[in-house]
């Protein structure tokens, strides 16, 4: 069976299942724990315009093998979409057999979409997540183990890419919000998973709008939910936070990293007044 249809399975590990996208727990055994994107059955035009980063980058042959998953390392050539500033990324995979070892070739250049998770939740890098496309610079080119035919991928990926937003917007700001594609005053409204063991899925209403890289998916209420570090936030209070929609049309959205949470009305008033003035 192709290793992208079990990407369906691994949908069960949370009670709320969409069809832009679901999180999963990975890894239950360790003390580490992993949060992922799954992507859903996206033609590859959409799967190109969805990427939160679009990177051409050697793989340098290092691969870091956990038990359930692992990391590809690629030396970063070249940054055609999005905001990276390292020399190399790792991207992530599910490790469902020996055959995925041989996913890239040591030494050659690619172009990688990528789609990324919550840096807090990977404890050994941030997290990039690729939709199963394994695209050689030169080709041939492959979308979830089907072959492409696409004669220039360079020009086809800048034509389709996402249109660059806020450009220039997130040197201003604290390195804590950096990656955030949206950037909003929302309020908790209720739990709603507690389950998963270092995350809460909480139910939260936009108040303000700081940041939107495109109109947010809500629920029939105007709701979204957010995935969050375990008890982070309470029900009834006000924060602003920064995230990232976790998958196309998904209404659940997950924290751009750690600290990407300000408390306290006055913090917040400060950098909401910051924001604006920017």
């Amino acid at each position: 069976m192709k290793k992208y249809l079990s990407y369906l399975l691994l949908c069960l590990t949370l009670c709320f299942i969409f069809s832009g996208c679901a999180v999963h727990q990975d890894n239950e055994d360790e003390e580490e724990t992993t949060i992922d994107v799954i992507w859903e059955e996206l033609p590859f035009q959409e799967a190109v315009s969805g990427s939160d980063l679009i990177l051409k980058g050697t793989f340098t042959d290092k691969i870091e093998k956990h038990e359930n998953y692992l990391y590809f390392e690629f030396q970063v050539d070249d940054v055609l979409f999005g905001n990276y500033k390292e020399d190399t990324i790792f991207v992530y995979e599910i490790f469902m057999d020996q055959d995925i070892l041989k996913t890239y070739k040591a030494g050659e250049q690619y172009y990688l979409l990528l789609n990324k998770g919550s840096e807090h939740i990977s404890n050994e890098h941030p997290h990039y997540v690729s939709p199963g496309a394994v695209l050689p610079v030169g080709g041939p080119y492959t979308y979830r183990d089907e072959p492409l035919d696409i004669e220039d991928m360079e020009t086809y990926i800048l034509e389709n890419m996402p249109e660059q937003t806020n450009a220039g917007a997130k040197e201003d700001l604290p390195r804590t919000m950096e990656d955030s594609d949206y950037i909003a005053m929302v309020t908790i409204d209720s739990v709603e998973d507690n389950e998963p063991e270092n995350l809460t899925v909480y139910k939260a209403f936009v108040k303000e709008m700081l940041r939107s890289q495109d109109d947010l998916t809500t629920m029939e209420d105007g709701s979204i939910l957010l995935s969050m570090q375990k008890d982070a936030l309470e029900p009834g209070e006000t924060y602003v936070i920064g995230f990232y929609q976790a998958g196309e049309k998904s209404i659940i959205y997950g924290q751009t990293s750690e600290d990407s949470i300000i408390r306290g009305q006055e913090e917040m008033d400060q950098f909401v007044e910051k924001m604006k003035t920017e």
